[in-house]
């Protein structure tokens, strides 16, 4: 083997993914676990909700403009996961920007679902044309 070289392990009888990589004249090996993030989505909240692509995402829901409930397949263990997310508005030179769970507005997570608002760049509520959001926690 040279510097450089990598291998993908796959055991699927047994869920096990791994990389191996030669560096320093040594193989290395980097377990993969399936799936971290433990929820995202990708959606288009003008007009109607309609999602892109996601995982584990039940639903999405536009309550009044700028205002989401996403609805989780898998629920979370507690409601002290970590959620982030981005927006952008429709035009190229938009600023967009995203509160998730905003506790000051009355919102609260739940093991269950999200709400994640949309504003923009004057800080009103406002639909956004892309709005992406990812979750990590147990479950």
């Amino acid at each position: 083997a040279r510097n450089g070289e990598a291998v993908f392990y796959l055991d699927s009888a047994n869920n096990v993914r791994r990389w191996y990589y030669y560096l320093n004249n040594a193989w290395n090996k980097v377990e993969v676990q399936s799936e971290v993030v433990k929820g995202w989505v990708n959606f288009n909240g003008r007009g109607g909700v309609t999602i892109r692509d996601s995982f584990n995402v039940t639903s999405v829901t536009r309550n009044v403009a700028g205002d989401y409930t996403i609805t989780w397949d898998t629920d979370f263990a507690n409601a002290s996961y970590a959620p982030s997310g981005t927006c952008r508005g429709p035009g190229a030179s938009d600023n967009f920007y995203v509160a998730v769970a905003d506790t000051a507005g009355g919102e609260t997570m739940l093991v269950g679902s999200l709400n994640v608002e949309s504003s923009n760049a004057s800080g009103g509520p406002a639909d956004t044309d892309m709005l992406v959001l990812l979750a990590n926690g147990d479950q």
